[in-house]
């Protein structure tokens, strides 16, 4: 039980903090201040793209999960979900080495960017396997709702001037935080997996 604590707390901080990055929810605001909205109506817009974005990424999870076992067979859940860290984790790295190159500002991504999924989740779904339907049901509902209340909650404070500080928070930093996580994960799930 206290393993799937872990991992239902580890997905809830994983979304939040994924929320956090400028490019979810800063073209948002620059549209909001653009088009004089309120902050509930910013929150509102925030909270479709939070359902949108993590009900992609999860749909995207299963499709691979699917695929893996169609190819794969059931192997060991513990062995598939710390290779699909490891993958993730060199995708999110390559990407951001990517991203810091751009030159790019923040402010220039468009808003279909918080909707685009996102594979970090995959592993956390992987290891909710263990658990059975229960356990991904609420794997799935602990990230989709913190990730819908995080980007909803980070809107409106945007519109309501009270995180001038985090708009120069570069998403790179945010994407190693996300990949150290998925590390801290991977070990968690190898040695009491």
């Amino acid at each position: 039980m206290i393993d799937f604590i872990y991992l239902l707390g580890s997905v809830i901080l994983l979304a939040s903090l994924h929320m956090v990055a400028p490019d979810h929810w800063l073209p948002l605001a620059a549209l909001s201040i653009k088009r004089k909205l309120k902050a509930s109506s910013a929150a509102f817009i925030a909270s479709v793209l939070g359902l949108a974005h993590s009900l992609l990424s999860l749909a995207l999870s299963l499709a691979i999960i699917f695929l893996g076992m169609y190819f794969f067979g059931f192997v060991s859940f513990r062995i598939i979900a710390i290779v699909i860290i490891g993958v993730v984790c060199v995708y999110m790295f390559v990407n951001t080495i990517m991203e810091s190159r751009r030159s790019t500002k923040v402010e220039e991504t468009a808003l279909t960017v918080s909707v685009l999924p996102d594979p970090a989740v995959l592993p956390f779904v992987v290891a909710a396997g263990i658990y059975g339907n229960y356990g991904l049901f609420y794997i799935s509902f602990a990230f989709v709702a913190a990730s819908v209340i995080a980007l909803a909650l980070i809107s409106y404070a945007a519109n309501r001037g009270l995180l001038s500080g985090l708009k120069n928070l570069n998403p790179v930093t945010i994407d190693k935080i996300v990949i150290l996580i998925l590390i801290i994960t991977a070990f968690y799930i190898y040695i009491f997996g």
